[in-house]
């Protein structure tokens, strides 16, 4: 027997957990597949061409560096900077709000990892073990939970707390973990042998009830009333997936760092729900992203017409709208060389960048 402390639908309950439950992922799922052999299916086009742009206000107290995830709601922006691991809350503006302040005071916090707004309430992963509630505004409201074994990031649903596990805890053999309301612990997602070694830092694994994992090659869905988790697409890469390596080694954090693993697919995100279908991305030596509608796949190695490469994934969601982050620095330096591009009218990128903050950009789903 063991004791945990459940947040249920913002209210704390104390639960018993007695036993704990292996859930089998079913293989039923569609399959997607994308030839990665064929240069020929890859659109000559952009993936999306629509956007809209927030910048972020600078001040003494908000520069950031290295934002991970960013939550909205009508009134305001939460955005998780790693420069020094904080949660900074900015009005629809981009008007600097205020921010987390660090230490181990009441409502401090020390490393934060993972921020969730479920319902009324802001939740904060803190030093990867305490959940700490807030209100919208970052008025701290307690902990309100202690978790035994580290975990990087979190979702809510109504059936329950999901708790991804980043590949560092040797005693785990799944990635996902379930705090049901009614006390029952499940686990999903077993840990494939051969990427054990591979430190996984992921911030935007579940969106809207799905669920990816950087080293999973399927997209994965809760199940509304069960909260059971279950694979719904299964991505064929024709032999390029990197679980499907050939020599089968145990893969190390530091081989995919190196650019050794270049010739495999991994890293699956981004994945959004858009009209027809589903869309996700990937890395395969680059970014690559993918359109899923109507049974076609279009592949596109383009995030955005007329802009740099983007290197990391979607950072959150507004709505229809998957929020990615762009520096100022990368944003000049391509409008430098792309004289021509929809870039060379922002005025603001002529200016000193190394004295703005990173840039929001919001791209709408449904194009």
């Amino acid at each position: 027997m063991k004791n945990v402390f459940f947040v249920y639908l913002g209210i704390l309950l104390c639960v018993f957990v007695s036993c704990q439950s292996k859930v089998s992922v079913p293989d039923g799922c569609e399959t997607i597949t994308v030839d990665l052999g064929r240069k020929d299916l890859i659109q000559k086009d952009a993936a999306f061409s629509n956007y809209s742009y927030i910048r972020l206000e600078v001040t003494d107290e908000s520069l950031l560096g290295d934002v991970a995830k960013v939550v909205c709601d009508d009134e305001r922006i939460y955005v998780l900077s790693m420069l020094d691991p904080t949660l900074f809350i900015f009005d629809r503006t981009g008007k600097f709000q205020s921010k987390l302040s660090k230490g181990q005071g009441p409502g401090e916090v020390i490393f934060v990892s993972d921020i969730v707004l479920y319902q009324d309430t802001l939740f904060v992963l803190d030093n990867y073990r305490s959940i700490k509630a807030y209100d919208r505004n970052g008025h701290y409201l307690g902990e309100k939970m202690r978790l035994k074994d580290p975990y990087f990031s979190m979702y809510f649903t109504p059936e329950g707390l999901y708790l991804m596990e980043p590949n560092i805890n040797s005693r785990s053999e799944h990635n996902l973990h379930l705090l049901t309301a009614r006390g029952e612990e499940k686990t999903y997602l077993p840990k494939n042998k051969w990427l054990k070694d591979v430190s996984i830092t992921t911030y935007f694994t579940m969106y809207d009830r799905h669920v990816t994992w950087p080293l999973s090659d399927r997209i994965y869905q809760i199940e509304e009333g069960t909260g059971e988790v279950h694979s719904i697409y299964r991505i064929d890469f024709k032999g390029k997936w990197i679980a499907e390596q050939e020599y089968k080694e145990a893969v190390q954090s530091s081989d995919m760092c190196e650019g050794k693993m270049d010739k495999y697919a991994y890293w699956l995100k981004d994945v959004a729900t858009i009209p027809g279908g589903v869309f996700f991305s990937f890395i395969y030596g680059k970014p690559y992203y993918v359109k899923y509608r109507n049974g076609e796949c279009q592949l596109y190695d383009c995030l955005l017409e007329d802009f740099p490469d983007m290197e990391t994934g979607a950072v959150g969601s507004d709505k229809d709208k998957l929020i990615y982050v762009y520096s100022p620095d990368e944003l000049q330096e391509y409008r430098k060389e792309h004289p021509q591009s929809k870039l060379a009218s922002l005025e603001w990128l002529g200016n000193d960048v190394e004295s703005l903050n990173p840039v929001l950009f919001f791209i709408p789903l449904d194009e």
